[in-house]
């Protein structure tokens, strides 16, 4: 069969970027770091436990204004960093990062 002109074949539709990832761990910097630790990660685990189960929350010392939050879901990760970025807490702007290496309570878990 020989195309016609108004047979013209539909252009294919953009699909929206949508993002994966398998990191259960998120990095989160620019954290104000006139907090104390203790009250640092009960702050953390209040704002962070709304989008799913924290499963930890390490804030290394050396590491001022910067802290490492596992959720239980891969999936809870996307959506808290997405509602999250930017948020101002503490008068300083969250930036949230997916994590490079996921914490070792949830490699034991698998």
């Amino acid at each position: 069969m020989s195309k016609r002109s108004n047979d013209v074949e539909d252009p294919p539709l953009k699909r929206k970027k949508v993002e994966k990832s398998s990191s259960y761990t998120l990095y989160v910097k620019n954290i104000n770091d006139k907090l104390k630790p203790h009250q640092l990660e009960q702050q953390l685990y209040y704002l962070f436990s709304v989008y799913g189960d924290v499963v930890a929350i390490n804030c290394p010392p050396k590491m001022r204004g910067q802290a490492f939050i596992s959720l239980s879901d891969s999936n809870d990760t996307i959506v808290a960093r997405n509602k999250l970025q930017n948020r101002v807490i503490f008068g300083k702007k969250l930036i949230i990062e997916f994590a490079k290496n996921n914490s070792k309570k949830i490699e034991d878990s698998f």
